[in-house]
């Protein structure tokens, strides 16, 4: 889910940290939550864009990613 609306296939999205690139390859439609959360945007399926041919999915994941914290716990 892409927290944009509007989004469409083909447009290539950063990480906060502009160290990684994903391309939407599939928009499924609107994600819709309810109006106090502000979650609303994109149900789509990216691809990561990685400019480096030597490093793995796995490394570009432990590079990029983060595990999100749930607001219950913060």
């Amino acid at each position: 889910m892409l927290r944009h609306e509007g989004v469409e296939v083909g447009e290539i999205f950063s990480d906060e940290k502009n160290e990684g690139k994903f391309r939407v390859v599939k928009v499924n439609g609107p994600w819709i939550e309810d109006e106090k959360s502000n979650g609303n945007g994109t149900e789509c399926v990216v691809e990561c864009v990685v400019d480096d041919d030597d490093i793995t999915l796995c490394e570009f994941l432990d590079k990029v990613g983060t595990v999100p914290i749930p607001p219950y716990l913060s």
